[in-house]
C-alpha cells in the first residue's frame, strides 16, 4: 500500500466513525426526549434537568443572536448593492467612484439608481423589464 491509500482509508474510516457517533447521539437524544417527562421530577435527575433548562435558554439566546446577525448581514449587503448600483453606469456598466457625477469611462451621468434596480431585493435587472426577475416586484421605472 502507498501512503496515499492510507490517507484515503483513514479519511473514510474517520467519516464512518463520525457518522456512527452522530447516529448514537441522535438515538440517545430520542431516548432522553421520551424519558424526560417521566424523570423530570425525580431527584436523581434534578441537576441534569436544571442544566437542560440552562442549555435550552442558551440555545434560544444564540438562535436570536444568529437571526440578528443574519438580518444585519442582509441589511449590509442590501446597502452595499444599492451603493454599487447607484455608481454603476447604466450605459457601460462601469462602477465609478462615489464622488463621480459622470461615468469615468463614457461620460454619462451617474449617481441615481437605474430604472432596472429593484428596491425590494436590490437586484439589477435587464433594461426594459417591468418586474424584477429575482423577487417579482414591479420595478419603479416600469410603465403600465
Amino acid at each position: 500500500m502507498t501512503e496515499n491509500n492510507f490517507g484515503e482509508l483513514l479519511a473514510a474510516a474517520e467519516a464512518e466513525a463520525k457518522a456512527v457517533a452522530c447516529q448514537r447521539l441522535e438515538i440517545l437524544t430520542m431516548i432522553g426526549e421520551k424519558a424526560l417527562p417521566d424523570v423530570r421530577h425525580k431527584s436523581d435527575f434534578a441537576a441534569l434537568v436544571l442544566r437542560l433548562g440552562e442549555t435550552e435558554k442558551q440555545a434560544d439566546e444564540l438562535t436570536s443572536r444568529v437571526a440578528k446577525i443574519r438580518e444585519e448581514q442582509r441589511l449590509f449587503e442590501r446597502t452595499e448593492k444599492m451603493r454599487l448600483a447607484k455608481y454603476t453606469c447604466v450605459a457601460c456598466k462601469k462602477v465609478n467612484d462615489e464622488s463621480a457625477r459622470f461615468c469615468e469611462e463614457c461620460g454619462k451621468t451617474v449617481g441615481e439608481l437605474p430604472r432596472e434596480f429593484c428596491n425590494a431585493c436590490c437586484t439589477m435587472n435587464q433594461q426594459g423589464m417591468k418586474f424584477c426577475g429575482e423577487c417579482g416586484e414591479k420595478l419603479a421605472g416600469a410603465t403600465q
